[in-house]
């Protein structure tokens, strides 16, 4: 509950356009928890064959996902240049 609440009208609607195309998806009725993210994070990237991933190179949530798909020779595509340079 929350994601992209504070995200311009525009990347919300393609957030709700990514969700609605995922096979899984799970809601929590909690507030934000870093501990509820990591391990939602960990879940998917246990489950999914290959996985895309939005990333700016910034330390935090998502540098901590990647290094541990990087543990676990999970594959993955960043695609923030494509998300970056769409306007361009």
């Amino acid at each position: 509950k929350g994601l992209g609440t504070n995200w311009p009208a525009e990347d919300r609607k393609l957030l709700g356009k990514l969700t609605s195309l995922s096979e899984v998806r799970y809601e929590s009725s909690n507030q934000y928890s870093t501990y509820a993210v990591h391990k939602k994070n960990i879940w998917m990237i246990d489950y999914c064959d290959h996985l895309l991933v939005l990333w700016d190179g910034r330390q935090g949530e998502i540098k901590d996902s990647l290094d541990y798909a990087v543990k676990i020779n999970k594959p993955f595509t960043n695609v923030w240049e494509i998300y970056a340079n769409r306007h361009a």
